[in-house]
């Protein structure tokens, strides 16, 4: 249907085009409002698998404040037996 043909279905129907241009409307919002749910997962999804690297980075480094603390000590293999 050309864009002459549509002008004039709905000239004759207003009210048919005004509920097709509101449905147009709230199908356009519901894709709007999934996008931006998707981007908001996604990010805390990022900042989540963040602060799990963060973690396990602070988990495996010893400090000099943990009890029996020996510099060099459990962080190679020992090739000796």
């Amino acid at each position: 249907m050309n864009a002459i043909a549509a002008l004039n279905s709905f000239a004759s129907d207003p009210f048919a085009a005004a509920s097709s241009l509101k449905q147009a409307q709230v199908q356009q919002d519901v894709q709007t409002a999934v996008a931006v749910k998707q981007r908001d997962t996604a990010k805390a999804e990022g900042q989540a698998a963040l602060q799990l690297l963060d973690a396990a980075a602070s988990v495996s480094k010893p400090s000099k404040g943990m009890p029996g603390f020996a510099p060099h000590k459990g962080l190679a293999v020992d090739l000796y037996a």
